[in-house]
């Protein structure tokens, strides 16, 4: 029975890694810019953006309650941009407490989850497509679980300073010996507004999650030459978080920073750090 329990308390864990951010632009605005040009893993359609040049990034991050992870990224243009990645995430003991208030946890559970995924996508009458394929595989406690999951995107400019964009992500299946699993599936609409006046564009997003309802996303970018700030938040009666970070630019690297803060301190505070190269 403990064990089952232990299983039950990892599974809330365990498939929600497919979810946490793997880049620093997306941990940066809170996972705001689903019509902006923010991140694949806000929406595959920014694929479309990638310029015609090969690339390779690499994060460390930091998520909560000592999940630590990194992800690799190779980015190169054929007949259509595509990027190939490759994350990985794992935890130590994480303590787990129930609904009754006592001095100890009730278990303690451990995560090792490993993804691997490529992105495309193409334009078409001015929209931009993005199609985001993912293996998973999951260790938790004594389980393994596998699935993979596809995340669908597509954006429009509907004026010189207005985008409009729309996702649907984690769509698929997960198997599982003792577990009954489906994917933590979430929709969402949003724009992004350029202000001609100060550069700044700004990001708000309509989110539904299957785990966590209905919420706002919101974050905002300035560039100057080649340094870029941004910032997000998250409006939610269940969640509030906000985050900044900058990226930085240097002849043919590039370098990242993310922090997030949020209303529990003791779960920490997720960091993700990147670096990456372009090759003409």
């Amino acid at each position: 029975m403990f064990m089952g329990l232990l299983l039950s308390l990892s599974f809330s864990v365990g498939p929600e890694a497919i979810t946490f951010p793997a880049d620093v632009r997306s941990l940066a605005l809170s996972g705001a810019g689903v019509g902006g040009n923010s991140s694949i893993d806000v929406n595959p359609a920014t694929v479309t953006g990638l310029s015609q040049v090969k690339g390779v990034e690499f994060s460390h991050n930091r998520w909560f309650s000592d999940i630590s992870g990194v992800n690799i990224r190779y980015s190169e243009f054929w007949k259509l941009p595509i990027i190939f990645e490759l994350s990985n995430w794992e935890s130590g003991d994480i303590g787990q407490w129930g609904n009754v208030p006592q001095d100890d946890p009730i278990g303690t559970i451990s995560l090792h989850w490993v993804s691997a995924g490529i992105t495309t996508g193409l334009v078409k009458n001015d929209w931009h497509f993005g199609l985001r394929l993912k293996g998973h595989f999951g260790r938790m406690v004594i389980e393994s679980v596998k699935g993979v999951t596809a995340d669908i995107g597509l954006q429009k400019k509907l004026m010189k300073n207005l985008t409009l964009g729309a996702v649907v992500k984690n769509l698929g299946t997960f198997s599982s010996d003792l577990l009954s699993i489906t994917p933590p599936i979430s929709y969402a609409t949003g724009i992004q507004f350029t202000e001609p006046v100060t550069g700044v564009s700004l990001l708000a997003d309509i989110v539904n999650e299957k785990y966590h309802g209905s919420f706002i996303r919101a974050g905002a970018e300035k560039s100057f030459n080649n340094i870029t700030f941004l910032s997000g938040t998250v409006f939610s009666s269940t969640k509030q978080q906000f985050s900044f970070g900058t990226e930085y630019s240097i002849g043919q690297w590039e370098f990242g920073y993310g922090i997030a803060f949020h209303q529990n301190s003791l779960l920490g505070t997720p960091q993700f750090f990147t670096i990456g190269r372009k090759f003409k």
